[in-house]
């Protein structure tokens, strides 16, 4: 599925598959097929190119084209889907022979089923070309692609067709400007460090090379201005050029020769000139000059090489200073230099400043409800002029500000300053390839500052079709990763939820989840508490999600047509009144509910959920519902993802779920046998393997497994025997979680096991442990090139273990639990590519950081008992925190052990002792101590 194609993507495969032999289509039929798909492929293509295009410069025949195509592709995508679920409902595994008379009767059966599918299918392809070629026709007699070209050429550009909104904050004056001091200060900092090499005898200055990075909005092309600004007079020549979201070098190029040179270049833009003359003629008048020149607003690193190779590198200290929003470009560029946003001191300053014209103006009653303001802000720069724009425009009562706070996210109408915000943040949006599109836009199916967990969301752009293999053997889940990273990379998402110093999740600025709820809403992408708004019966809802419960006029219900919705998310029980029966949703393919209370006499019957046979996702969270739900749920073949968070019966014929790819249950969850006929599985959790006895032994046939989760509370030989020989028989695991909560020693995992090179993440908490570190370790941990997250239990840390852990290679994250330890050195040359260390141990702790050691550890937590001195355990408490050259946070939790006369003594001196650590570390990093 695509945002700019509706369902043409899958769709063409399938109209492939259905013209395949298999489905013994007549030969008219297949022909019709053929034709169709040939047809849809070259709509395809327009219809990617019309999505290239903002909206605001579409032809409004353009768009009605577009929509209808798409609905096109939804409608046809639906009718392959209905009839390839009849044909395989009705394959071999439904036509054994279980007595002679009734089989025959089956048999029979079976086959008049398959051939009234195949009439059927025959008359509604016939319907769909007939509206193909309605659509074909259209589309020349609109001359879209005509339209799309002048696009393409530049003629209808954005940049040609209005001013650019950022263009009167580019020329502002310096002390206007609020909250850019410390940005400027650092970034010249940054861009005066000298940089010398040795050439020729002599010592020169290097060319430094910095981009700046961050999201739209931020004040990037502000801060570079108002740098550029400050170091002009120390450079011989300056140019400060835009390059766009639509670049044309040639004129990025001549530009920034007008720049350097007003007098000698002031015809440039007269003359004709290709590419390499005008990159001659920069690099010859740079040759010997020491110059500075700020490349503003790089969106692809395409454009970057090109003007890079007119830069010439001559050692005479000459500046670069190059701005992005996208953090990959700028480490290509340079050195990346991330634009914070604003302190909050700042965001109040800045919106006061321009309502009231200085912050102590502002009216009491208006404090705590433009303080709520700031905080939907973000304290993004454009977005807190934006709504200071609006609410300049607003009586100044609480009243009237509380209604423009709570439309915030809901694009404040028709106002133009919104309008302008979105134009800026927008350009970000139609620079994504078309899949990524897609991706961003499903992000309105959550609610605003809402934390949208990354694996969940790989699942459902998975279970939507959204993600394509590349080539033969790509893995959907990778892909989907890649996908996520890249739109923290181009900060359209903001990372949160950090494990193994990895985002676990991200969050969705207010301004984004305003622009992506308004593009979603024009594409008719997602409906959003709205479903009872549609404004017109031909406007068919694909995607439902219940947010804020805001709907009121329920007699529009009847102008929803629910055959045609693929996607239902709600968010909590209110509101579920307000869909119809399960029932309708005849082509449902994610069915997602948190916070639920679906009891009995409930509005929305869930027993319905197993008749939604083209289902590929369903999760259950945190509701209430008839545990015995599921007991029909072979009927689900498509299947994918299951996730039910609360004890529900699984019933036997789970096995039957050939497709099923994640799979997440409750605790108390029992597991029928045959679970290792699910071979397709990636994901299990959370899995007792005491309450399913024969699971473990099954496990080993799953070997597409990438993550799992176990725990127990006993552990026998038998048992032990079983699970090793699973595990050592999963050579794609790269997630393994095991909690104990017997008192069982886990050293036959230690010693037993040996880790798939592809392990990213082993987690082993509990009340057991293991005696040492694992011998998968101690014996070769440059072999564990992958594993970057471990977080073991040890009755003992012997130095000798501490060194091993030090030298795997890929590690970030470390947390190590010690019953007792001997004295612990880190040394320089260990942990190398370390973020977070984490040691907690239940005897005082002797523990020094050598000068060096850790060189990228960030954050540090250290958990221990304070003893009297006089025992000789804790020393001095210097653990040599000054010597953790990136330290940026540290955690120290202490306790007592005995009851001692000078305890309150000691521990004060423990504190003070960490807190002048601190204070000499240069990056004077947070200290908490608890």
């Amino acid at each position: 599925m695509d945002s700019a194609t509706g369902a043409m993507g899958s769709l063409l495969l399938k109209l492939g598959e259905l013209a395949m032999d298999e489905y013994n289509l007549q030969k008219g039929v297949k022909k019709n097929v053929e034709a169709l798909r040939r047809e849809l492929e070259s709509m395809q293509v327009a219809l990617r190119k019309v999505g290239d295009v903002p909206s605001g410069q579409l032809d409004e025949q353009v768009k009605l084209w577009a929509r209808e195509v798409r609905e096109l592709s939804y409608d046809a995508d639906d009718v392959v889907d209905t009839f390839m679920l009849r044909v395989d409902d009705q394959g071999p595994e439904k036509q054994q022979v279980v007595g002679c008379s009734k089989g025959m009767v089956k048999k029979v059966a079976g086959c008049f089923a398959k051939a009234k599918a195949r009439h059927d299918i025959a008359d509604e392809i016939k319907d769909i070309m007939d509206r193909a070629r309605e659509a074909a026709a259209r589309r020349d007699r609109y001359k879209i692609d005509d339209a799309v070209a002048r696009f393409d050429n530049g003629v209808t550009h954005p940049a040609a067709a209005a001013v650019d909104p950022r263009l009167y904050d580019f020329y502002r004056n310096e002390v206007e400007l609020v909250g850019i001091d410390k940005a400027r200060d650092d970034l010249v900092k940054a861009l005066t460090t000298t940089t010398t090499e040795k050439k020729d005898g002599l010592f020169k200055q290097q060319l430094k090379v910095i981009a700046v990075f961050g999201p739209g909005g931020l004040g990037k092309t502000t801060l570079a201005r108002v740098v550029f600004n400050r170091l002009k007079p120390q450079f011989d020549c300056t140019a400060f050029v835009s390059v766009s979201s639509a670049p044309d070098i040639k004129k990025v190029f001549k530009d920034m020769l007008l720049e350097l040179d007003k007098n000698q270049y002031q015809n440039i833009h007269n003359l004709v000139r290709d590419e390499r003359q005008l990159i001659d003629a920069l690099r010859d008048f740079l040759q010997n000059k020491r110059y500075l020149i700020v490349i503003d607003d790089i969106w692809d690193i395409a454009s970057w090489s090109a003007i890079r190779c007119a830069l010439v590198e001559n050692n005479d200290g000459s500046t670069i200073i190059a701005t992005t929003r996208d953090f990959d470009i700028a480490g290509q560029i340079g050195s990346p230099h991330k634009l914070k946003t604003l302190l909050p001191k700042s965001s109040k300053k800045l919106l006061y400043g321009r309502i009231f014209g200085s912050e102590d103006k502002c009216p009491e009653e208006l404090v705590e409800v433009s303080e709520m303001i700031l905080k939907k802000c973000g304290d993004v720069p454009l977005a807190i002029i934006t709504i200071a724009s609006v609410l300049a425009r607003t009586r100044n009562t609480a009243d009237e500000w509380y209604k423009v706070y709570n439309s915030i996210g809901y694009g404040l109408g028709n106002n133009h300053d919104m309008k302008n915000m979105r134009k800026i943040l927008s350009l970000s949006y139609y620079k994504l390839p078309s899949h990524l599109r897609t991706c961003l836009l499903y992000l309105s199916i959550f609610p605003e500052d809402y934390e949208i967990e990354r694996s969940r969301l790989i699942r459902m752009w998975i279970s939507e079709g959204f993600i394509h293999p590349e080539k033969d053997g790509d893995n959907l889940v990778e892909l989907g990763h890649s996908y996520f990273n890249e739109l923290i990379n181009r900060s359209l998402i903001q990372p949160s939820g950090y494990g193994s110093c990895m985002p676990r999740s991200c969050r969705v600025h207010d301004m984004i989840h305003d622009l992506v709820r308004f593009l979603s809403s024009q594409e008719n992408f997602v409906t959003v508490d709205g479903i009872l708004q549609q404004t017109s019966p031909a406007s068919k809802a694909r995607r439902l999600s219940l947010q804020n419960n805001k709907l009121e006029n329920s007699t529009a219900q009847t102008n929803l047509n629910m055959s045609q919705v693929r996607s239902i998310s709600i968010f909590s029980s209110s509101g579920i009144s307000l869909l119809p029966s399960l029932s309708s949703f005849q082509v449902l393919l994610v069915l997602d509910l948190e916070n639920c209370y679906l009891t009995e006499g409930c509005h929305l019957d869930l027993r319905h959920v197993c008749n939604l046979f083209h289902l590929r996702y369903l999760r259950l969270y945190e509701c209430n519902f008839d545990c015995d739900l599921l007991k029909e749920i072979e009927k689900l073949k498509f299947l994918q993802t299951l996730i039910v968070k609360r004890e529900v019966r699984l019933p036997s014929t789970i096995v039957e779920l050939r497709r099923l790819m994640f799979l997440h249950v409750h605790t108390d969850t029992i597991l029928p046998e045959g679970m290792d006929n699910l071979t397709l599985l990636e994901e299990l959790s959370l899995i007792d393997i005491n309450k399913s006895p024969t699971f473990a032994k099954e496990l080993r046939n799953l070997t597409k497994l990438r993550q799992l989760e176990l725990f127990w509370g006993e552990m026998n030989e038998s048992l032990e025997e079983a699970l090793i020989e699973s595990l050592r028989n999963l050579h794609k695991i790269q997630n393994l979680q095991i909690l104990p909560f017997g008192n069982s020693s886990l050293d036959f995992i230690g010693e037993r096991w040996m880790p798939s090179l592809y392990l990213e993440r082993f987690v082993a908490t509990g009340s057991s442990r293991f005696t040492i570190v694992p011998a998968w370790i101690r014996k070769n941990p440059s072999l564990l090139t992958n594993l970057t997250d471990l977080s073991i239990k040890l009755q003992e840390l012997r130095q000798e273990d501490l060194k091993a852990l030090g030298r795997l290679p890929a590690l970030l994250s470390l947390r190590l639990y010690a019953g007792r330890s001997e004295f612990l050195l880190t040394c320089v040359g260990e942990f190398c590519c370390l973020r977070s260390f984490n040691l907690r141990s239940r005897d005082p702790l002797r523990l020094m950081f050598q000068q060096g050691a850790m060189p990228r550890v960030q954050r540090v937590l250290l958990s221990f008992h304070v003893q009297d001195t006089r025992d000789g355990e804790n020393g001095d408490f210097d653990f040599g925190l000054e010597n953790l050259l990136s330290l940026e946070h540290a955690d120290v939790f202490l306790s007592r052990t005995t009851v001692i006369i000078d305890r309150d003594m000691e521990m004060e001196r423990a504190k003070s002792v960490l807190r002048h650590a601190a204070q000499i570390h240069p990056n004077h990093p947070t200290l908490e101590i608890h």
